[in-house]
């Protein structure tokens, strides 16, 4: 089992990013998730705020605005939000 998470953020107007990390951090109106490699399935209603992808030992953190989250099966996660610059 691979222990990466390949994740993509898609804005109406453009894939914001297309990256790989070990944990995906995320709030949501009922709290915060931490997201690893092999999680069972999620759809969840993201908090306006940072989001952060942990890899290596490395933090990338986004703001994220009008979001809503989707992993599937085979470690990939996507994020459909309103808008997102990186921090």
């Amino acid at each position: 089992m691979s222990n990466a998470l390949e994740i993509i953020i898609i804005t109406p107007d453009q894939e914001a990013i297309g990256a790989t990390a070990e944990v995906l951090n995320v709030r949501t109106p009922y709290g915060a998730y931490g997201i690893m490699a092999n999680h069972s399935p999620l759809f969840l209603a993201l908090s306006d705020g940072a989001i952060s992808l942990i890899e290596g030992g490395r933090t990338a953190t986004f703001e994220i605005k009008g979001a809503f989250l989707r992993s599937v099966a085979n470690n990939k996660i996507e994020i459909i939000c309103q808008s997102c610059c990186k921090n």
